[in-house]
């Protein structure tokens, strides 16, 4: 019933990752569902505790409960908590689950694909639209470089394989990368010209102009 319940629930969620179960779970009375909040504690909250709430109500015999972690600033407490059994599923992007699944033994549950039914996703570059220092990629060297987390699959390691194509390695040929914790984060550090560049998944960009944080010809993409 726990599972039925969460599976056709989520399947409308706005994401692209993986519910992953504890290998033996053991369902208690209270179940916490870590989520990996790659675009901020608040945005996450606003996504997910409808989710809770809507299990609440529907699987009154069990509480549930909504904990949000954010790559870059407390990763490891989202691991050792896992770890511990001290989340019962967590949501997270697929390359994590591959390191979930080979660290603690998980078991994915389903893959949840947004509303507008993409399953591919890339990074984006956020560059300052009056930064007349950077052109195209190769221009990154000696610039300062935001991204998301360490192993963050696209806003960090597919970006970082690209400049490397470019003939960049960011973490060598940079004046440093700056882990941030997440997507929104980084695109405002550049937009405040605290950063040079930043790298983030693709539709962050977009999503951030039509919320209004974001005007079109503030940012300009490296050729």
């Amino acid at each position: 019933m726990l599972n039925s319940i969460l599976v056709r629930k989520c399947l409308f969620s706005f994401l692209i990752c993986f519910v992953i179960i504890q290998s033996s779970p053991g369902y208690a009375q209270n179940i916490n569902v870590g989520v990996l909040a790659i675009k901020g504690i608040e945005n996450g909250k606003s996504a997910w505790q409808p989710t809770i709430d809507y299990l609440d109500t529907q699987i009154p015999e069990h509480k549930f409960n909504l904990e949000l972690f954010e790559p870059g600033t407390n990763m490891k407490d989202f691991e050792i908590s896992f770890k511990k059994g001290e989340l019962h599923f967590v949501i997270v992007p697929p390359v994590l689950y591959i390191d979930f699944e080979n660290l603690f033994q998980s078991t994915r549950v389903l893959t949840l694909v947004d509303k507008s039914g993409h399953s591919k996703f890339g990074s984006a570059y956020i560059v300052r639209s009056d930064n007349n220092t950077i052109h195209r990629l190769e221009d990154a060297k000696n610039k300062k470089i935001a991204a998301v987390s360490k192993r963050g699959f696209a806003g960090w390691l597919i970006g970082k394989l690209e400049f490397l194509d470019n003939g960049v390695d960011l973490l060598n040929d940079s004046q440093g990368v700056d882990f941030l914790g997440n997507q929104f984060k980084v695109a405002e550090s550049v937009l405040s010209g605290a950063h040079d560049i930043g790298i983030v998944r693709t539709g962050i960009i977009e999503q951030l102009i039509s919320m209004g944080k974001m005007k079109p010809d503030e940012s300009k993409p490296p050729a």
